[in-house]
């Protein structure tokens, strides 16, 4: 059963060597502000764009808090893509000086994914890029692109 919509938006994809180094810019772009093209589609066309310029070497899942679901579930709210070496991620996280450049598609919140079935029923894979192609059937909601400072 499949919930994606067809879109009528055209989208059109820039390249990354059309910003230089400007990764923020380039996302922002191709993702951000044409975020409706992406709405109701599945979260595998995104990636198809993102791998086309980007690794993903980050992925992982933002979900709600269990204490507001009468059932204590906590459910996937988006998911979070990462071109950054894993080692140099983790680091700048605990760094006060080093800007993360985050990029979160947000999911229909119907229905609803149980992010604990979500990760319990993925096979075991090698690489975050197998993770997020295991999610690629997900519907986006919206997209925001930003850097994540402390």
């Amino acid at each position: 059963m499949s919930y994606a919509q067809e879109s009528t938006i055209e989208y059109v994809y820039h390249p990354l060597s059309e910003f230089g180094t400007d990764t923020l810019r380039f996302l922002k772009t191709n993702f951000e502000r044409q975020s409706s093209y992406f709405k109701g589609k599945p979260f595998g066309e995104v990636l198809k764009y993102y791998k086309k310029d980007l690794p993903v070497n980050i992925f992982f899942t933002n979900w709600t808090s269990p204490y507001i679901d009468p059932e204590g579930k906590s459910y996937i709210e988006s998911l979070t893509l990462g071109h950054y070496e894993y080692t140099y991620y983790h680091a700048a996280l605990r760094s006060e000086n080093t800007r993360i450049l985050t990029f979160d598609v947000y999911i229909s919140p119907k229905p609803r994914i149980d992010n604990g079935k979500f990760w319990r029923d993925m096979p075991d894979f090698q690489t975050d890029e197998e993770e997020a192609e295991y999610a690629s059937e997900l519907i986006v909601d919206h997209i925001r692109v930003f850097y994540l400072r402390k």
